[in-house]
C-alpha cells in the first residue's frame, strides 16, 4: 500500500469517526399542537376554497382500491354520505390513509351515526351533484366535542321525536352524555 493511499484511508476513517461522535448531547424540543378552529359554512359551489363542514354520517361505503390519476400508482378511497344541519345530504370522497384510518372508526361506528367535522375540505360538482374531497390538509374529527356538534345532533333527535341525550340510531343505545 502506498503512504497516499494509507493517508487517504486515515483522514476517510477521522472524517467518519467525527460523524459518529456526537458534539454535543440532543435535546428535545416539545411544540404544543393547537386545536383545530372551524369556520363552518353551507356550501355551494362558488363558495370558500377549502371550507369547514360538519355532518351526520347517514352511510358508509366499504375501503376500495383504485388507481391514481395518470396510471401510476393506487390509493385507498371510502365513500361516506353525510347530511347537514340543513337536512342536505352529501357525498364525501376520503383518500389515502385518511380513507382507512379515520374511514375504518367510521365504519365500526355507522349504526351510531356519528358526526364528522372537516376542516379544508376540496368542493367539486360532478354530473350536477355536490361532492366533497379530502386533500392532504384536511383534518377530520369524528364526535367532536364541540357546540356545534352537540347543536346538530339535537336538532336530528328532535326531527325523529328521540330524548335530548340519547343517540337516534342504532340498536340497543344508552345514553351518549
Amino acid at each position: 500500500m502506498t503512504a497516499i493511499s494509507e493517508s487517504v484511508k486515515q483522514r476517510d476513517l477521522k472524517q467518519t469517526m467525527q460523524v459518529l461522535i456526537p458534539l454535543e448531547p440532543l435535546t428535545l424540543t416539545y411544540i404544543k399542537v393547537s386545536k383545530t378552529v372551524y369556520e363552518f359554512t353551507r356550501i355551494r359551489t362558488g363558495t370558500l376554497l377549502y371550507p369547514d363542514v360538519l355532518g351526520l354520517v347517514i352511510d358508509v361505503e366499504p375501503l376500495s382500491e383504485v388507481t391514481k390519476i395518470g396510471g401510476i400508482g393506487k390509493t385507498m378511497k371510502r365513500r361516506i354520505t353525510l347530511i347537514n344541519s340543513s337536512y342536505e345530504s352529501i357525498l364525501l370522497t376520503l383518500w389515502g390513509d385518511m380513507a382507512t384510518n379515520e374511514g375504518d372508526v367510521i365504519e365500526r361506528m355507522r349504526e351510531e351515526r356519528p358526526i364528522v367535522a372537516l376542516s379544508k375540505v376540496k368542493i367539486s360538482t360532478y354530473a350536477g351533484v355536490l361532492s366533497l374531497s379530502s386533500i392532504s390538509i384536511t383534518t377530520l374529527q369524528v364526535d367532536p366535542s364541540i357546540p356545534s356538534a352537540k347543536a346538530i345532533r339535537e336538532r336530528f333527535n328532535q326531527k325523529l321525536g328521540k330524548k335530548p341525550g340519547t343517540t337516534t340510531w342504532g340498536k340497543n343505545k344508552e345514553s351518549v352524555e
